[in-house]
Order: structure tokens, then sequence, then C-alpha cells
């Protein structure tokens, strides 16, 4: 498995605004990004499981699955990244690409909020979670969960954009 990144990167159309409504950071285009352009890079630690289970609760809302037994985390929670402020959607501006990198799924407009959906990178064999979703996307789930990935829908929708260990748990259960 190859190492984080020792570089995060953050694409230079991309800034950090707060989301007063939801009381919390997010990442907007500032000007237009191309689709298929490298938007973020997420540097950090790899976790086992159990590492992880040790994170405080506001840490453990960072990290996401690279396999089925590490954990990708910023190096700090104190302090995290602007590349990890990336918001879930239920239409994704960003989808995942190995390694720990994230590419516009489509042509993003200055403004648009750089989001991703969770379940491309978290299934319930790490943590069992749910969360309201407020994407407001005509495809909105209206909550998201470690499940998720387990939706016909979704994995034909984002094929080829899961984490190894999703995309491990999709193989594993296909007829």
């Amino acid at each position: 498995m190859p190492l984080p990144s020792p570089e995060s990167y953050i694409h230079p159309n991309v800034e950090k605004r707060w989301i007063n409504q939801q009381l919390q950071y997010g990442l907007f285009a500032k000007a237009p990004i191309r689709a298929g352009e490298v938007v973020l890079r997420d540097g950090g630690r790899i976790l086992s499981k159990e590492e992880y289970l040790q994170l405080s609760s506001a840490c453990r809302e960072f990290p996401y699955q690279i396999d089925s037994s590490s954990i990708l985390a910023p190096e700090s929670c104190d302090s995290v990244p602007d590349e990890w402020l990336a918001n879930h959607s239920c239409d994704p501006t960003v989808v995942y690409k190995e390694p720990y990198t994230w590419v516009a799924l489509r042509d993003i407009s200055a403004g648009e909020e750089i989001t991703c959906d969770y379940a491309t990178t978290w299934t319930e064999d790490t943590e069992d979670e749910e969360m309201e979703c407020f994407c407001n996307a005509k495809n909105c789930r209206k909550k998201w969960t470690s499940r998720d990935w387990m939706l016909p829908e979704l994995q034909k929708r984002l094929k080829g954009f899961f984490t190894k260990g999703v995309q491990n748990k999709i193989d594993s259960q296909a007829p």
C-alpha cells in the first residue's frame, strides 16, 4: 500500500468558508474548476482500526478508510488542514482517485461547494455511523450511513471512485 502523500494539496481555486447555517466550514470554488482536475490531496497518517477508535469523537469526523484494515487521518485534529474540510453531498462535486486524491467529477462553477459522498470512503467495518444529510440534491438520501456503499444505484453512479477498502466490500458482495 502506498504511503500518504507527504504534501497535501488544495487547488488554487478553492477556499475555506464558514457555513453559518451548518455551523461548520466548507470548501468552495472561488473560480471555475474543470472536470478531471485534481482538487484535493490528503496528507496524513495511517491508522489501524484500533488506533482510529481511540481518537476523540470530534477527531473521528475526518478520517476515511483506504483499505480493509487502514484508515487515513489528518496529522493532527487540533489544526485540520483545509483539504480535509470537504463536506458530504449525495451529488458530489469531487470523487476519490487513489492515492488520496480527489478530482472534479464535473465542471465546478465559481461559488459552488466542493463536496464528496462519504459512502465512497467508509463502511460499517470500522464504525457503524449515520448522520442527517442537508445537501438538498435531487438524489439526496436524507441520511448518510456507513452502509450506503451497498446501494446499487450509488455503486453504479460512482463506479471507479470508491477507496480500495470500500471497493473490496462491493466486490465481495457481487453475485
